[in-house]
């Protein structure tokens, strides 16, 4: 090897130094961006999760309310007071008028939840209303009933070592009559006569009962406010069923277990039913004193008292 090849080899030795450093620096920027890009997805991912997550709290919760508020609606027991019921069918068999609003409010602790607070500060206001009806819900003609029926959606001593379990976090529930003009139905905004109800589809009246057995349709409202800020507002078209109507007449069933059992439904007096098991599988039926029907069912020393 001469002296010019050797030079000319050490051109080409210093021409070459520094490229792995540089290659280095640019694998580890594209490392630090395919990881800042990894961290960015799961970030957003969690972001539509806790986002889903929130949306669906509120939306359940909301439901809970429409729950509440049906079941409310139609008591079961006569004989215990029904403020709801009351407020929305303050005469047996009336007919609702369309300024009759009833709520039910569900605040937390220290906390004043309060629909008629229109302000753009009250985030409970009830500004649906008037998108539905036309008119703002503390407007004059507008029936609210006050004080609200609070209902305080806590299960007491149910947790563990006897601790309260805390119910749905919706706020308030709305009960209205259902009308063409809050229905928007056929793009009808001035009819505020009653939508009725007969089994089968929604009826226009001109004020009273368009046929006979079919009832009023009602609509429950209900909004719903996370603790992570998400709200959800659902509703419901409710009626009272031409079945449940019927009830207090309707014919009930009887399963009793065993082969060849027969049993005899009390009329006046009382009825009795056998089984292969003889004492160990009878059936009593008896006359209420309140002028119901009572069945007694006895199996292996056991009584069982069924009143209807």
């Amino acid at each position: 090897m001469n002296v010019r090849e050797r030079h000319t080899q050490k051109r080409w030795a210093r021409s070459e130094r520094g490229v792995a450093i540089v290659i280095a620096i640019f694998t580890l920027m594209l490392i630090s961006v395919v990881g800042t890009a990894l961290i960015l997805m799961a970030g957003t991912e969690s972001a539509i999760k806790g986002n889903y997550k929130s949306a669906m709290h509120a939306f359940y919760d909301a439901k809970a309310g429409l729950e509440e508020g049906r079941g409310r609606l139609f008591w079961p027991n006569p004989n215990i007071a029904n403020p709801v019921a009351n407020c929305v069918l303050p005469a047996p068999g009336g007919i609702v008028p369309w300024t009759r609003v009833c709520y039910i409010v569900n605040p937390s602790s220290n906390e004043v939840v309060n629909p008629l607070d229109l302000s753009a500060t009250n985030p409970y206001a009830d500004a649906e209303y008037q998108q539905e009806w036309g008119v703002k819900v503390t407007d004059a003609g507008v029936q609210v009933q006050q004080p609200f029926i609070t209902s305080t959606s806590v299960i007491p001593n149910a947790g563990v070592g006897g601790t309260d379990i805390a119910g749905p976090l919706y706020k308030w529930v709305r009960i209205t009559p259902r009308t063409q003009a809050s229905a928007k139905l056929a793009g009808d905004v001035t009819d505020t006569n009653p939508l009725f109800y007969n089994g089968m589809q929604q009826l226009a009246s001109s004020g009273g009962n368009p046929v006979p057995n079919a009832v009023q349709v009602l609509t429950i409202t209900a909004l719903a406010v996370t603790p992570y800020g998400s709200r959800r507002m659902v509703q419901y078209t409710v009626a009272v069923s031409p079945l449940a109507t019927a009830l207090p007449t309707f014919p009930s069933a009887l399963t009793l277990d065993g082969n060849g059992v027969s049993f005899t439904g009390p009329n006046a007096g009382n009825g009795n039913g056998n089984g292969n098991g003889g004492a160990e599988n009878t059936a009593v039926g008896n006359s209420s004193p309140g002028g119901g029907r009572e069945l007694s069912l006895e199996r292996g020393g056991d009584r069982f008292r069924i009143v209807c």
